[in-house]
């Protein structure tokens, strides 16, 4: 550990926030910290919680912390978010009248769902229908105390005045099933409605941290507050500069404007060439809402400068790319074009392939083997040429 993770390792007692910036080393830090609270102070497993944002971050904050830890194990509560509350309703979910072994919903359960509803009720549920009432479902949980209106037994309401939202939320109910959303506002109304549960759970944990803390919706801050409320052992890392989820609910400025005990910067940069990390600190610097960083970094400097230029259009935009990658003298393979969305390959799929530049398409499929460019070829090839493998192609579609 450099000086920074270690002193932030270090802390164990009261409210501490860790900046971290990008390949700072965060999963390092938090792994050693919990290595340390299990190793050298004796905390057990089960008296630490640590919880992250994907399955692939808990996955490898597991890893890391069962090759520091005697026996290799990292007990249940190295999770995600959700996981937890998943873990949190398997026991405590009785007290709403649900078994413990309810289902969990995915989206696409979800759609079946709200499809049976719209039958019974004389509704068109064409997938366009479906999605939107699947969106308003969502937004409806989020902004309606939906829980004591229509889940608890001696609240819920049946018959024609039911509205057809609730009607949906009655049908989950029916098959004792939660979808994404409900694992969070399950968990938090009973530990707002159960005094005896919140007091187990608090006592239960001794240390919570979180990682990834600027990408939390304001009911994940609720929830590791509460948690946390017993000991005051609240270990949260993030980065304001990284926000990029308040599509789904994140409050970055909540990480931001947090008032901790302690605090610590995490300043060196493991990952980034002296060159990438001052171009990416000269534009962050213009934000307003956010802690002011700087990034150091030891890597050497490589001489290959971080270039910018505006093209007129898509066109021209591609013609230099290729223009500059034959210049740069570069195997193809050391080369990677990254773009925005997957719709705006295809000027550089077009020209690549006019300049017969070798390329290979990752995490999708090329442009023109596209099901439907193919198709909308097919189409093209028919009244250009009379091709009967065009007909056959598209006599359907």
């Amino acid at each position: 550990l450099n000086s920074e993770q270690k002193a932030a390792v270090e802390c164990t007692e009261g409210t501490i926030r860790v900046v971290a910036g990008a390949g700072s080393g965060k999963t390092r830090t938090l792994t050693h910290r919990y290595a340390m609270l299990l190793n050298e102070m004796g905390i057990p497993q089960s008296d630490i919680l640590c919880m992250t944002f994907t399955n692939k971050a808990a996955q490898e904050m597991k890893t890391r912390i069962s090759a520091m830890c005697p026996g290799g194990a990292t007990g249940d509560f190295v999770t995600t978010i959700h996981g937890f509350c998943v873990k949190f309703l398997r026991i405590e979910i009785y007290r709403l009248g649900y078994p413990q072994n309810f289902l969990i919903f995915d989206e696409e359960d979800n759609k079946s769902m709200i499809k049976e509803v719209l039958e019974e009720n004389g509704i068109d549920r064409k997938s366009g229908i479906v999605g939107n009432y699947l969106e308003e479902l969502a937004c409806f949980k989020a902004a309606t105390p939906y829980i004591p209106r229509f889940i608890l037994a001696q609240a819920q309401t049946q018959g024609n005045d039911t509205p057809l939202l609730g009607k949906m939320i009655l049908r989950q109910k029916r098959y004792f099933a939660l979808d994404f959303d409900d694992l969070m506002y399950f968990t938090l109304h009973i530990l707002n409605n159960f005094p005896e549960v919140r007091k187990k759970w608090q006592e239960q944990f001794q240390y919570v941290m979180v990682d990834e803390v600027q990408d939390c919706s304001k009911d994940e801050w609720e929830l590791f507050t509460i948690l946390s409320g017993r000991y005051g052992n609240l270990f949260i890392v993030g980065d304001g500069d990284q926000a990029i989820y308040e599509w789904r609910g994140a409050h970055p400025e909540l990480f931001v404007h947090y008032n901790p005990e302690h605090e610590f910067y995490l300043k060196q940069n493991y990952r980034s060439t002296p060159n990438i990390v001052c171009v990416a600190d000269c534009i962050i610097k213009n934000n307003k809402n956010r802690l002011p960083r700087t990034s150091v970094t030891m890597r050497p400097q490589n001489g290959i400068r971080t270039t910018f230029f505006h093209s007129k259009n898509e066109r021209q935009e591609a013609e230099t790319l290729a223009r500059d990658l034959r210049k740069c003298g570069m195997d193809w393979k050391d080369i990677a074009v990254l773009y925005r969305a997957t719709y705006l390959s295809r000027s550089i799929e077009q020209t690549f392939i006019r300049e017969k530049i070798p390329y290979v398409v990752w995490g999708g499929v090329r442009f023109f083997e596209r099901k439907e460019i193919k198709d909308a070829l097919a189409y093209l090839r028919l009244v250009a040429m009379d091709d009967d493998m065009s007909f056959m192609r598209i006599a359907n579609v």
